[in-house]
């Protein structure tokens, strides 16, 4: 899967064109954040968490404290699958995630947990990416993507992490500030 990604990355920066598919038509109309499983003393419980799709959701353990996040949180974040996606979306669904407090987070592609260090900075990261100001300082040099697609290179942790947005998905220019 690793050189698979690699592979695509590679023929994006190429010149190819980058996936447009619109996953957030995809819809699970049973799973929402009322939806809650009794495992046997044990509690699962869905949030919404719109960032790498409008309709991603994460799957919540509160006895183990345990968070379950799919793509939502990742090394690599793909944030432009939806044309209505926003930056202060994702920020919002990460700082939800915080918000609970979880002492693990299992996300795909991973071998090993997730922290809640890695989450606060990856939120924090995106919450200050700025569409003509990239001087945060765990921000390396951007790299523009095909047209409209941006993505953005920076290392978390001794980890390098990808954030990929949309151009136009930026609307925390005048919100937050900085």
């Amino acid at each position: 899967m690793r050189l698979y990604r690699l592979v695509a990355i590679a023929r994006i920066l190429a010149g190819s064109v980058a996936p447009t598919r619109d996953y957030s038509k995809v819809v699970y109309t049973d799973l929402n954040e009322s939806t809650v499983f009794d495992l046997g003393g044990r509690t699962a419980r869905f949030l919404a968490i719109p960032g790498h799709t409008s309709h991603d959701m994460a799957l919540w353990i509160e006895e183990d404290r345990t968070l379950f996040t799919a793509d939502a949180v990742n090394y690599m974040m793909w944030l432009y699958f939806s044309p209505s996606m926003r930056q202060s979306i994702v920020v919002d669904s990460l700082r939800k995630l915080l918000a609970l407090k979880p002492e693990r987070i299992i996300a795909s592609h991973r071998h090993t947990p997730l922290s809640v260090d890695y989450l606060e900075s990856l939120t924090e990261c995106i919450a200050h990416l700025r569409r003509k100001d990239f001087t945060h300082p765990h921000i390396e040099p951007n790299a523009r993507i095909k047209g409209n697609l941006v993505a953005y290179h920076t290392t978390i942790q001794h980890k390098r992490v990808t954030i990929a947005f949309r151009d136009d998905a930026f609307d925390l220019e005048e919100k937050e500030g900085t």
